[in-house]
């Protein structure tokens, strides 16, 4: 049958009659996310189990006290803004980790994204999330049609609204293709029930009787109204994702950090082994690390023990060696308490042509966000991604004569209440190799593989010079300027249908 993460999962349902709850379908989809993973404690003496429903009912109504329920919102703030106020007092009441796909803002700087998540393989993603301890929510809008003063007819999105999803219609087996429809509970709609299931339209030929806004995720969620735009099939604009780390801790933030290391290709090159240890500053929550090229590997390393700060991988490739291309990547994906960065050390390649063992440069890397002081949050304030490319030489020189060795790329989530625009940023490696084409930027949506290495849309221009790696660290204070929010849009407009 149909695969679903719970059964009868939680369903807050907002009030549509009070003013005061119009736009609160990220702060019930958030209490829904909360609920299902555990959080919530009704009073001391309380089961604690006891009813998801009423548990969830309960992470809302507090999420009302304190968050503004008439305006749209993002879930991944409602989450955060809950899970650090008084009210999570539970068994489990550490900070989850949270991880946002899609809403990429545009190149312009505005604020107003309307793009669809754009990513081949996203309902697979979600799928993969709900079999693991992951709870997952999709915000959408909908295409539609703007005639202008001049003749011309824009496509634009318009609207907004937030779904928790809970499966699909496949099997509760780890997937490697799309599921055909999702499985969600809405905040607005029980027709026929609480669950509701929608099929995914072609990535490629999307709204097929309406407007769209380019290749992306849209779903068959059509209701009359009074709007007109209701009638399309609207789009996956940003997935968000609440993790359970591995290791839990009590903590007050916890960042995921990525490292991609890539070597550049050399048509000698064959690998048959990979060794490399990974080194952190704080206690390793939940480490995933892969190895790309010809061939593709990943280790998602449920053996973490508490305290643990330091993991080695060996990887055999000698049944089928990995060919020079594309090149060879290493990539580690982190979740690590308050304290962010990681580092790369002893990273040894034996290849097949070489009878030396390859040795890449260690580097390590720190990034440290400016925290924004409460009474300035503003109600918008949403978390993101800061974005790094470098260039690794083996020897001093012209940056733009000289081939570099190997190319890295991080990426460092800061949360809402922290400066989108200013992060204090600390490089170190091994003696003996330099770093050049050292640049910056921003996203409001996680990257990762291919669209980590495409991204270009700095914030910094790149620095040419050659600077030497050295234990003592490489310090550069970042300032993005002006970093707007985005802003979801309103909720349909409708009565009550319940």
């Amino acid at each position: 049958g149909p695969y679903m993460k719970i059964e009868s999962p939680p369903d807050v349902d907002k009030d549509l009659t009070n003013p005061e709850e119009a736009e609160a379908c990220w702060m019930a989809t958030a209490a829904n996310m909360l609920a299902s993973a555990g959080y919530g404690n009704l009073n001391a003496n309380s089961e604690f189990m006891a009813g998801i429903q009423t548990r969830a009912e309960q992470i809302y109504k507090e999420m009302l006290e304190f968050l503004c329920g008439s305006k749209p919102g993002w879930v991944e703030t409602a989450i955060l803004e809950w899970c650090s106020s008084s009210h999570n007092d539970g068994p489990y009441s550490e900070i989850p980790a949270t991880k946002a796909y899609g809403l990429v803002t545009p190149s312009d700087g505005t604020t107003e994204d309307k793009n669809p998540w754009y990513c081949q393989i996203g309902p697979q993603k979600i799928a993969n999330h709900l079999r693991r301890c992951d709870h997952v929510a999709i915000y959408i809008s909908w295409p539609c049609k703007i005639k202008l003063s001049s003749g011309l007819v824009v496509i634009t999105g318009s609207g907004g609204h937030w779904l928790t999803c809970w499966g699909d219609e496949l099997s509760n087996q780890y997937q490697t293709s799309n599921p055909g429809t999702i499985r969600v509970t809405d905040s607005d709609l029980d027709l026929g029930g609480n669950v509701h299931s929608y099929t995914y339209d072609s990535y490629e030929n999307p709204n097929p009787d309406g407007p769209d806004m380019g290749f992306g995720w849209y779903i068959d969620y059509e209701i009359e109204g009074d709007m007109p735009f209701l009638k399309n099939h609207p789009y996956i604009r940003q997935t968000v994702v609440l993790i359970k780390p591995v290791v839990s801790t009590l903590i007050a933030y916890v960042p995921i950090s990525l490292s991609s290391y890539r070597l550049i290709p050399n048509k000698n090159l064959d690998v048959l082994s990979a060794h490399y240890e990974l080194t952190t500053r704080a206690d390793i929550l939940n480490l995933v690390t892969a190895v790309d090229g010809s061939s593709f590997h990943e280790h998602d390393a449920q053996d973490l023990k508490e305290g643990q700060r330091n993991y080695t991988m060996d990887w055999e490739f000698k049944k089928k060696p990995l060919s020079p291309e594309p090149p060879l990547t290493i990539t580690t994906e982190l979740i690590l308490p308050n304290k962010t960065g990681m580092k790369y050390q002893n990273v040894v390649l034996t290849t097949l042509n070489d009878t030396a063992d390859l040795l890449l440069p260690d580097i390590g890397w720190t990034i440290a966000p400016e925290d924004i002081p409460k009474e300035s949050i503003e109600h918008f304030a949403l978390g993101g991604y800061v974005i790094g490319s470098i260039d690794i030489f083996a020897e001093p020189g012209d940056s733009a004569k000289t081939k570099p060795i190997a190319q890295f790329r991080l990426i460092h989530q800061y949360r809402y209440s922290q400066s989108p625009s200013l992060h204090k940023f600390a490089l170190t490696g091994t003696k003996g190799f330099y770093v050049a084409n050292i640049q910056f930027g921003h996203s409001y949506g996680f990257l990762e593989g291919n669209a980590l290495w495409e991204f270009s849309d700095w914030k910094t221009p790149a620095s040419k010079e050659m600077r030497a790696l050295e234990d003592a660290p490489i310090i550069i204070d970042l300032d993005f300027g002006s970093m707007p929010y985005p802003k979801p849009g309103e909720s349909p407009k409708r009565a009550p249908t319940k």
